[in-house]
């Protein structure tokens, strides 16, 4: 039979001289073992918290680098298409300057009568069709 390992604990303050000499029996293996499980068990725990504080962190981090890379870019995207709308705009204001230039009367009389020879016609030029009803 295998002798056993008591640790005991005397206490300072006796009844009287017969119980002076007892002692309480506290085996030392469990003792150890029970609180070495509870210090794993607790720092196992604090790990798991600490990682899912921190994956949390590095996912909301995530989240916020994908929107300011999409609001950047879309940023950019907009200054570009607003520069070309003021290119088109410019372009467009030259075009119509020019329509009301060669679309004016008065040019267009210009060069029938200058260059084309064109006169309005006379009285005797014109001839008169009668429409039936």
């Amino acid at each position: 039979m295998e002798a056993r390992n008591y640790e005991y604990i005397y206490e300072d303050i006796y009844i009287d001289d017969a119980v002076r000499n007892t002692a309480i029996p506290i085996p030392r293996e469990k003792n150890r073992v029970r609180k070495k499980v509870k210090v794993k068990s607790k720092i196992i725990g604090k790990k798991i918290v600490l990682m899912s504080i921190l994956g949390i962190n590095l996912f909301m981090v995530g989240i916020t680098l994908q929107s300011y890379m999409t609001t950047s870019g879309a940023s950019a995207q907009i200054t570009k298409l607003n520069k070309e709308i003021t290119e088109l705009e410019a372009t467009r204001d030259y075009y119509k300057f020019e329509v009301e230039k060669y679309s004016s009367t008065e040019r267009i009389e210009d060069i029938a009568k200058n260059k084309l020879g064109m006169y309005y016609p006379k009285e005797d030029q014109y001839i008169y069709i009668p429409t039936e009803k």
